[in-house]
């Protein structure tokens, strides 16, 4: 949810990308 990939279920988590 904070990085550069749109995280779609990572909603609190950040995507790894």
């Amino acid at each position: 949810a904070h990085n550069f990939p749109l995280d779609l279920a990572a909603v609190e988590a950040p995507t790894n990308g």
